[in-house]
This record gives structure tokens, sequence and C-alpha cells, in this order.
């Protein structure tokens, strides 16, 4: 078996029926897109109705959304009466010292991604928001369960869905409107577009991944970096046409935005300078942050060599870029670790035919709840705990990644002996 060949993204000359990928239908996918939302709406009104502040929902969306409007009216999101705006519609009054900040914050591309949302009343749009969240997660775990060669009983099956919506990074990031369960939707969905030899849809998506460069910047360059090597040259063209575009339309309409952008990711850090974060760059200085940094290079390393030699898609390289990604920019909590999903659901395919595989999964699922309560009720401070998820956590993961290539590589290797 390859390491790096979870069956999803070599070439072949025609599209594989038999493809578990290829079985899944468009209106199939929008019909458990559909359901999941309506689920997640159901919920999230429910909870609005118990809740004096609705805005207590989705938090990080009003910033955004109030910048996309002015967008659109030919203003600048990074203004600083858009942040004013926001807090003020978030507190119910101006911010006072040590509250949190509420900037625009990202690249100006991401006002395509939320300019649908601007017909939604103010007072639902967040409820809109969290349940559209939670039907990308839930949707990803229902297809990734039932895959044909992976589908567990029904049992099980029940508890894999628990645990896909109860894992907590996930979790945090629906509640409080961040966007990285957007930047799993737009990874798999390129990659499932590539497989399907619909690679200049995949290219565009893939542009998509750029709304929030903190989490998912180096997820379109170790693809385009794998398309440009085997001579997939629709993906890169999709994606480079696609945020062409997207980035020319934002200049012609608010001028050249890029200082301003730059400006205010300094100001975001200059903030979180004062505030204890849960990781930090200054972080890489420690120990558990060294052993995170040096066990992701190997990784990346290793796929990268492994992207040279082999046309296979290279998850190795790409959950290396991932991890890199992470390590080097401040994270407040955990909801950003949602981004190991794509670690965590490519060894749970790897491990469907180990009788303790699907149970192995579960458990790294369930680990940040564990440490998290387990720390808690040691009464290790809130800050601490989830500094203590961060510095164990991903490297955790990278491990298991690493024994796992190491294990297939000796198996290879005494195979070829042989």
């Amino acid at each position: 078996m390859n390491i790096n060949a979870m069956p999803m993204v070599s070439r072949p000359t025609e599209p594989d029926a038999k493809h578990p990928f290829n079985q899944l239908r468009l209106a199939q996918l929008v019909a458990c897109l559909s359901l999941c939302l309506l689920i997640g709406l159901g919920v999230f009104t429910l909870f609005r109705g118990s809740q004096a502040n609705y805005l207590l929902f989705g938090a990080d969306l009003y910033p955004r959304l109030i910048g996309t409007r002015a967008f659109w009216q030919g203003q600048s999101p990074y203004a600083p009466e858009i942040q004013r705006e926001a807090e003020q519609l978030i507190y119910g009054r101006p911010r006072r010292t040590g509250e949190v900040t509420y900037l625009f914050q990202y690249p100006a591309q991401l006002v395509f991604v939320l300019t649908p949302l601007l017909v939604v009343p103010l007072e639902w749009v967040g409820v809109l928001w969290c349940a559209i969240l939670t039907s990308i997660l839930l949707t990803l775990m229902i297809v990734w369960s039932l895959l044909p060669t992976l589908r567990p009983a029904p049992f099980v099956w029940g508890i894999v869905l628990l645990t896909g919506l109860f894992y907590l990074p996930a979790l945090s990031s629906i509640l409080s409107g961040q966007y990285p369960l957007l930047i799993l939707a737009f990874g798999f969905g390129a990659i499932a577009l590539m497989l399907n030899q619909r690679d200049g849809l995949a290219g565009c998506l893939l542009a998509f991944a750029t709304v929030k460069p903190s989490i998912g910047l180096f997820l379109p360059i170790i693809i385009c970096l794998w398309a440009l090597r085997w001579k997939r040259y629709r993906i890169v063209i999709g994606f480079g046409v696609t945020l062409a575009l997207m980035l020319l339309i934002t200049f012609l309409r608010i001028g050249w935005w890029i200082p301003d952008f730059l400006n205010q990711s300094q100001v975001y850090e200059q903030i979180n300078s004062s505030i204890d974060l849960a990781w930090s760059a200054r972080e890489i200085l420690t120990v558990p942050g060294m052993l995170w940094l040096v066990s992701s290079f190997a990784l990346w390393g290793i796929g990268i060599v492994a992207l040279w030699s082999e046309s296979n898609f290279p998850w190795l390289a790409l959950f290396g870029a991932l991890s890199l990604n992470l390590i080097v920019m401040p994270h407040s909590l955990e909801y950003d670790l949602t981004m190991f999903l794509f670690v965590l659901l490519w060894l749970g395919w790897h491990w469907r035919e180990q009788w303790w595989g699907i149970w192995a999964w579960i458990i790294l699922m369930w680990i940040p709840w564990l440490l998290w309560l387990g720390l808690r009720s040691a009464e290790v401070t809130a800050p601490d705990a989830w500094k203590a998820l961060w510095q164990i956590y991903p490297t955790l993961l990278i491990a298991i990644l690493l024994l796992w290539w190491a294990k297939e590589k000796f198996r290879k290797d005494v195979t070829f002996v042989a």
C-alpha cells in the first residue's frame, strides 16, 4: 500500500465508475447538505430563542459581513469605522479595554464568499452562518463514513457521526463563526473535483481557500506544485485565473488594499501580544514547539520527495504544509485545530481494515475534550489548558503520520527484497 494513496487522486485515463467518490451524485450531495442545513437551522433557532444576546452565535462573522457591505458601497472594509460598527453591534456599546477587538482582518476576496449573506436580516444571519458551518461538518462526516469501503455498522456509524459533530475544535469554530470548516469544504471539494477529472473547476474552488491565509495559504500552494509536476495544468490555470479575477475586482472597487490588510494584520498582532494566546510563534522556541516544528518539517520533506516521484495525491506534503502553516501563526483558542480533520479523516480511511481502526480514530477525535476536561479538573486555568492542547495534539497527530509512513516504507522495502 502506498502511504500517499488514499484512493483519491491518481489520474486514470477515464473516470473510475467504481470509485466511491464517483458514486456520489451531485443531487445526493445537495440533498445531504440541505437536510443538514435544516437540522442546523432548527438547533440554532432554538438556542437563539433562549439567549438574551443572539449575536453570541457566529460573532466572528459580523465584522466581515459589515466589511462586505462596505466593500460593495465602495468603501474599504479595513476602515476604523467598520471595526467600531462591528463592536457596537456585538457588545451593544463601544468596546472596552481588554475586550476582544473585531477587525475585518482578512484578504478582500472574502467578500465573494459572504456576499449572499447580505440579503439575510441581521438578527438571523448569525444563526444561518452557524447552520451552514454545521451542515459542512455533518455532510463531510456522513459522506466520509458512508463510503462503500469504510461503512461501519449502524451503531458504530452513529458514534462516528456524534464524534465528528462534537469534535471540540470544529464545535468551537461553529459557535464562534470561524472559517476553518469553510477552508475544509473548499479543499475537499477541490480534491473530489480533481478525482472526477474536473481540474479547471477544482482550481477555481481552490482559489477560495486563500480567504484565510493563516490556515489555508499552503493548501493551494502544495496542490498547484503537485499539479505542475504532473502536468495537470488546468488546476493551476483555474486557480490562477479565479484568484486573479477576484483580486482585480477588489482592486477596481476599493483600490490597492494590500497595505491596509497588512497594517490591520500588524494591529491584530499587537493587540494579541497583550493577551494570553493559546499559541503564538514564540512558543516554537519551547520544547513542545520544537518537537512540533521538527516533526512537521520531516513530514513535509517526506511528502515533497513523494510528490516529486509519484503521481498520487501528495497527502503527506499537504499535511506537513498545513501543520507548518498553523505553527507560525497566532491562535487565540482551539478552533483552528479543525484543519487537522484533513489528517484525521485520512488516518481513519487507512485504518479502515484494522479491527481497532475505527475505535482508535474515535479516541483521537475525543482527545481535545479529554485533555481539556482533564486539565480543567486538575484546576489548570483555561488559557493554560488551551496552550497544552496546542502543545500536545498537533505533534501527536504528526508523530502518528510519521510512524505510519515508517511502517509502510519498511513493509514496502521488505516486499521489494523478497
